[in-house]
Parts: structure tokens; C-alpha cells; sequence
């Protein structure tokens, strides 16, 4: 029974780091540093592990997610004193950078500055939604593969791991600036914004109707 237990928890560890490699991009060979199993069925413990990889940013970080929303940003919020940085940006897609979230942003904005003396940029971009599972917090020190409180409500299971130093880190790096630098600002470029959130709209509302 005890071999049986073992062999199935090597089992479990081998579908996992395959899991990695599918998701990040980053070899399962390499050691990953530390990780958080997610599931639909733990939500307690999924926001706190989202909390704490948050809690150990340093200077600023850029929280990436084609799925970002008001409820990542109201998480932020809720911890706002245990945050240790003086810079925060924002990446969401046109699935959710609609209206409701621009002004719930500008008065998230507007606090953080004035009461914690915290920057904070939201973008939105095109880019990251062909790329579901490119989900990242990096700051100048760490790179997490991260997780949001739109896909731990419906995913049956996820992780949130802290990637391996090296080229494959520093590919991801480069590859969230890049999505930022392609964005555009929720408050300042939004008659930029609003076409390309209806255009996507439109193509979903096409999508349906051939399916039907």
C-alpha cells in the first residue's frame, strides 16, 4: 500500500512539472522554486496564496492577465498596507477592460496615491488574450507564474509557482514588457480602447451565431 502511495505521488509530481512546461514555457528539468497547487474547491486558500506571492513583491511589480479585473484589483486593495512597493502596473485585455473597470480603477488610482503614496498604471491589451495561460507577477527580483480571481473561481486545478532563475525566466521578462509597451492606458488612450473592445465583441457575437 505504502509502495503504491509513492508511486502514485511521483506520478502527480511528473503530470504537474509536465503542466509547467505546457503553461510557462519553462523546462520541468529545471528546479522550480516554490509553488502553490490551486483549485476551484479551496477558494480560502487560493486567495491566500495570490496574497502572499503579492506581499513579497519588492520596489513595484506588473501583475499580467488576459483576465484581470475588479476583483484582483480589490484584492490589492484589501492589502494595501502589507505591500512593499511604490509602483504597480496593471495588464488586463479587452475581455475585461471595459467601462466599469476604467472607473473602478481611477478611484483605485486616486486612493493609492494619496493615502499609500503608490503609483499605479492599468493597460489593456490585445495581445495577451491569443495567450490564455501567459499569466505573470514579476517584480525586479521574482518572476511567479500567477493566477487570478476570475480563473480560480472555475478552474478545476492551477498553479502559482515561482519561476527558476535563467534564460527561460528572463524570456518571460521580456516578453511582459513587451505586451505592456504594445498596451494601451485604460484612462488615457480609451477612444483607443473602445473600438478594439467592440471589434472583439463583435467577432464573440459572430462566433455564437455560427455555432448555432
Amino acid at each position: 500500500l505504502e509502495d503504491n502511495f509513492e508511486e502514485f505521488i511521483r506520478s502527480r509530481e511528473k503530470e504537474m512539472k509536465k503542466e509547467i512546461t505546457i503553461r510557462t514555457g519553462i523546462n520541468y528539468t529545471d528546479e522550480i522554486e516554490r509553488e502553490y497547487d490551486i483549485s476551484s474547491e479551496k477558494n480560502y486558500e487560493n486567495a491566500i496564496a495570490i496574497r502572499n506571492v503579492l506581499q513579497e513583491c519588492k520596489k513595484e511589480f506588473i501583475w499580467c492577465s488576459p483576465y484581470f479585473s475588479i476583483g484582483d484589483q480589490d484584492m490589492i486593495f484589501g492589502i494595501r498596507d502589507h505591500l512593499n512597493v511604490k509602483k504597480i502596473r496593471l495588464l488586463t485585455s479587452v475581455l475585461y477592460g471595459d467601462k466599469r473597470l476604467r472607473s473602478e480603477f481611477k478611484r483605485f488610482k486616486k486612493d493609492m496615491k494619496e493615502q499609500f503614496e503608490i503609483e499605479c498604471e492599468m493597460r489593456v491589451s490585445t495581445d495577451i488574450l491569443k495567450e490564455q495561460h501567459m499569466r505573470f507577477l514579476v517584480d525586479p527580483y521574482k518572476c511567479w507564474k500567477m493566477v487570478d480571481t476570475t480563473t480560480v473561481k472555475v478552474a478545476k486545478s492551477d498553479l502559482v509557482l515561482e519561476l527558476p532563475k535563467g534564460k527561460s525566466e528572463g524570456k518571460k521578462r521580456e516578453e511582459v514588457e513587451k505586451w505592456w509597451n504594445n498596451s494601451y492606458d485604460i484612462i488615457n488612450d480609451w477612444p483607443k480602447i473602445e473600438p478594439l473592445i467592440e471589434e472583439y465583441e463583435k467577432k464573440q457575437e459572430e462566433r455564437r451565431k455560427s455555432g448555432n
